[in-house]
Order: structure tokens, then sequence, then C-alpha cells
């Protein structure tokens, strides 16, 4: 390898770790701005992934009240669809 090829090696390395620090720090300070928006998207992950569906609509009103958009909505709904079917093999479908 050349001293070249191990200077790119560490800025990828550099720009991969920035990446995720942006990533991160983005979480975190929308958590910090809209702390019961972002509690309502985990309590609805959660219903969602123990199969209270019957409790998905009061949270949903509550992360919709709070600044949620449908965006976020869904992505926590496909996220969760995606989660159940390939962790159990009685809901895959055909």
């Amino acid at each position: 390898m050349t001293a070249l090829n191990k200077g790119n090696n560490k800025s990828r390395k550099q720009e991969t770790m920035n990446q995720t620090n942006f990533t991160n720090n983005n979480r975190i300070a929308n958590y910090l701005e809209h702390p019961v928006k972002v509690t309502a998207l985990e309590y609805l992950k959660e219903a969602l992934h123990t199969e209270r569906y019957e409790d998905c609509w009061q949270i949903l009103e509550v992360a919709k009240e709070f600044g949620a958009n449908n965006n976020e909505i869904w992505e926590v709904i496909n996220r969760n669809a995606r989660f159940s079917a390939s962790t159990d093999p009685d809901k895959l479908t055909a």
C-alpha cells in the first residue's frame, strides 16, 4: 500500500466518523428540541413491536400534536414491519 492510499483510507475513515457524529448529533438535537414527539414515536415503535395496535392511534395523536410528520411516522411503521417480518417466521408472506 502506498503512502497516498494510506492517506485516502484515513480521510475516508474520518469522513465516515464525521457522518456518524453528525447523525448522532442530529438525533440528540432532535430529542432536545422535540422530546415529546421523539418519545411518542418510540412508544409507537414499542406498541407495534408488542402488537398493542389498540394503543397506536392515541400515540399517533400525541406524536402529531407535538410535531411528528407523516414521513417520520411511516418510517417507524415501515421499520417495524421489516423487523417483524424478518424475525417472526409466522408473519412472512409468500
